[in-house]
């Protein structure tokens, strides 16, 4: 091994040491969303929450009387424990156990077509709505409670992707060196590197939850919609496109990437986006700020995250996403996914020959803190979008 190939070696080693050691920095990080976020009206208010309805429509500017009714019609989402900022944070076991205990989550086991065990949690309200819930890479199922109590009148899924959660098992080899490193950043960063596949299976993931519950959970549901978080907008947009059946009927998008290969080029250039893709933090910082460490993490990443950019990356799926009603979140201020990057997963889900009808709602929120921030605002319109259709949706969002 060369000298270029320790040094990377050892960078990264400290990096994922770094990780470690400001562990308290690397949790699930909520932001202040418990002050309201728009403080003022107006201009920069209209600005930062804009509608852009699709079907060829022009772009407006959400009146500011919707905003605050929907503020005021959901407020008791203050009141909730699982909007508590401190439950959340400190012990994702005790959420497990109260989302068990207390809301009465059914722990749920399903394969997957390459014998995978994909561990959920099912909350049965007798809906006849059905919403599956997916995380962001490295995010237990249980960072996800806020939509539990964000949606009461619909029955909710929780799921783990592989290599992901809290039932993670240590496989690793003690004395493969590789196998060290790789131990410690699953340990930094909260995932098993040898089981996660990074979007390029993980579509398999979500087919067998999909399926499970929509095809042999002796329910009959009329609505089954996949709510998909940073990672896991990719991911069910991906399998969605993929199945020869329609998976989910409708699909709510909160920072999707596009492709994996723009994600590892941003994380090349701040690690800390991994953990913090509102913030991040280290690109001013040694070794990241380094050509050499930058270089050889987009080389490294591949192998020590099994990604394989091919196979995880949107561009040549959106045209076959048919049909399917689309409501997306984006934040102008996103760190993670570039304005162009959002345009191209709108314009491509947009085609007149799609048939889909899609909306984005705009802010100038950091990357998926939406549900965090504008919480009363969020669960108005996802629940008027699942409820209703498209010409309807749109007239809730005007005066």
């Amino acid at each position: 091994m060369n000298t270029k190939k320790i040094l990377l070696v050892i960078t990264l080693i400290f990096t994922a040491a770094k990780a470690q050691l400001r562990d308290t920095e690397f949790r699930y990080d909520f932001g202040q969303y418990s002050e309201p976020y728009y403080k003022t009206y107006g201009q920069e208010y209209k600005d930062a929450l804009g509608i852009y309805p699709g079907k060829n429509r022009e772009p407006f500017a959400l009146p500011e009387e919707i905003f605050l009714q929907a503020k005021e019609n959901n407020k008791n989402l203050n009141d909730s424990l699982l909007f508590n900022r401190d439950f959340l944070k400190n012990n994702i076991q005790k959420v497990h156990k109260t989302l068990v205990s207390h809301y009465s989550g059914q722990e749920i086991i399903i394969t997957t077509q390459d014998d995978i065990e994909i561990h959920c949690l099912y909350f049965d309200r007798n809906s006849d709505n059905l919403i599956i819930v997916g995380a962001g890479f490295t995010n237990a199922k249980e960072l996800m409670a806020p939509f539990v109590d964000m949606f009461p009148n619909y029955d909710i899924v929780l799921f783990d992707y592989r290599g992901h959660g809290i039932n993670q098992k240590d496989n690793s080899v003690w004395y493969n060196p590789l196998t060290k490193i790789k131990k410690i950043i699953n340990k930094s960063f909260g995932v098993d590197t040898d089981i996660t596949r990074m979007a390029s299976m993980e579509d398999l993931d979500v087919t067998a939850v999909v399926e499970y519950f929509k095809y042999n959970n002796n329910k009959k549901y009329t609505c089954v919609t996949g709510l998909g978080i940073c990672y896991s907008a990719l991911i069910f947009l991906q399998a969605q496109a993929l199945h020869t059946k329609k998976l989910f009927d409708k699909i709510i998008l909160d920072g999707c990437w596009l492709s994996l290969k723009k994600f590892v080029t941003k994380l090349s250039q701040d690690c800390k986006l991994l953990k913090s893709p509102q913030f991040g933090g280290w690109k001013n910082s040694w070794p990241n700020n380094t050509k050499l460490f930058q270089k050889g993490f987009r080389a490294l990443a591949p192998i020590v995250l099994n990604i394989d950019y091919e196979n995880s990356n949107l561009n040549n799926l959106l045209e076959f996403i048919t049909d399917t009603p689309i409501l997306y979140f984006y934040g102008k201020n996103d760190l993670t996914i570039d304005r162009q990057d959002f345009e191209t997963i709108f314009n491509g889900l947009s085609a007149s020959e799609n048939n889909n009808a899609v909306t984005a709602v705009t802010t100038s929120i950091p990357h998926i803190r939406h549900h965090l921030w504008i919480k009363e605002f969020y669960k108005f319109a996802c629940d008027n979008f699942i409820k209703l259709n498209y010409e309807s949706f749109i007239k809730t969002l005007t005066i």
